[in-house]
């Protein structure tokens, strides 16, 4: 069961943009007996946790009408259609506030019930990814 959250959370966490590859370089050895080996060395990077928690509040509440013409160019919206999507976007915010909390658990679950906004987790995260097997240096 562990796996699986872990798996979900590393997952959600890519997706997220809170982990992305640095330089690297792997191998993959496949031999005629069936068996094969996989090497992988090099970095992953992580977005300082403050950082996203920033980007997470200011992209949290804020209604933007969009409307385009015919070929799909961007174009002013009139009063009757920022009312309809206003409306609409008004209908949903139990869905995004949901969402959030959704994630804000997916993450929580991901760093182990570190917060974010805490200048020390980038460090604890650290900490703990130094015990892991496998991994030689995180800084």
């Amino acid at each position: 069961m562990n796996r699986i959250l872990i798996a979900l959370s590393a997952s959600f966490a890519l997706g997220g943009c809170l982990l992305s590859p640095g330089t690297f370089s792997s191998e993959l050895h496949l031999y005629s007996d069936e068996r094969f080996s996989f090497a992988y060395d090099g970095e992953i990077e992580m977005l300082a946790l403050s950082q996203l928690a920033q980007m997470n509040r200011a992209s949290e509440e804020r209604f933007e009408a969009e409307c385009y013409d015919e070929d799909y160019e961007v174009r002013e919206c009139s009063e009757t259609e920022i009312a309809a999507q206003r409306a609409e976007w008004e209908e949903t915010a139990g869905e995004r506030a949901a969402e959030r909390v959704r994630e804000a658990e997916m993450l929580r679950q991901f760093v182990g019930s570190i917060d974010p906004s805490d200048p020390q987790a980038a460090q604890e995260i650290a900490t703990r990814l130094e015990r892991q097997r496998g991994w030689e240096k995180v800084e």
